[in-house]
């Protein structure tokens, strides 16, 4: 698992959304010396978390979860074997490049 320094990363959107310091603190309900603690923090209560998402309308919740790999196929197939692609519902798109 990757390290994440979740009290900078929260500074970091507040920055990105324009919020002053004082109105964000206002938002969650603490003052603004918390706000200062809470971007020092490495881990936060993810209920806390939560509502700070919600506020800042950024998924902090999503910078832990692993991201699934993704893969680009290109093949070569018969009529009979596009069939049976074509059905598979985890295929996004099959585009018809050649006759």
């Amino acid at each position: 698992m990757r390290e994440i320094h979740i009290g900078e990363a929260i500074r970091q959107k507040v920055k990105e959304r324009g919020l002053h310091v004082t109105d964000f603190a206002a938002a969650i309900h603490c003052n603004r010396t918390n706000i200062y603690a809470l971007f020092k923090r490495k881990s936060i209560d993810i209920e806390h978390l939560k509502r700070i998402s919600e506020i800042l309308n950024f998924d902090f919740l999503a910078i832990y979860r692993a991201p699934q790999p993704k893969y680009l196929v290109l093949l070569e197939v018969d009529e009979q074997s596009l069939q049976k692609i074509a059905s598979d519902k985890s295929i996004l798109l099959i585009k018809k490049i050649a006759e």
